[in-house]
């Protein structure tokens, strides 16, 4: 058999076997592929605290400023502003003395009641 020959039924047995398993496999049963979309948004504090089942509540009594400064709405500048007030003034007798803590009002107060306690209980 001359060498041409060879090459010619080997590339015909090639292709034969490559369209056997194209064709065969076209019928098999396959998983559906699932994609999901990634969120690229940064969650802020607030959705991290409130993505929580049971929220822990923080005493201000007791918190440091990095800690007062993860709760929403207050950043590092104001947490110590509460170090500050409780350092000068005593423990907080309640809640609703950290009205008397500059830039804290009754809207902030509101957006953090949920997450904060003095000597635990809120």
């Amino acid at each position: 058999m001359k060498k041409a020959s060879r090459i010619l039924i080997i590339m015909t047995i090639v292709v034969c076997a490559f369209a056997g398993g194209f064709f065969l496999g076209r019928n098999c049963v396959r998983s559906d592929i699932r994609l999901s979309a990634v969120s690229t948004t940064v969650p802020t504090e607030a959705t991290l605290i409130s993505a929580t089942t049971a929220p822990v509540l923080m005493d201000i009594n007791t918190a440091s400023a990095a800690d007062l400064a993860t709760l929403p709405g207050i950043g590092s500048v104001l947490a110590q502003r509460i170090v500050d007030y409780r350092v000068a003034n005593g423990s907080f007798t309640s809640i609703q003395e950290l009205l008397n803590v500059e830039d804290i009002g009754e809207k902030r107060l509101a957006d953090i009641l949920d997450f904060i306690t003095v000597g635990g209980s809120t």
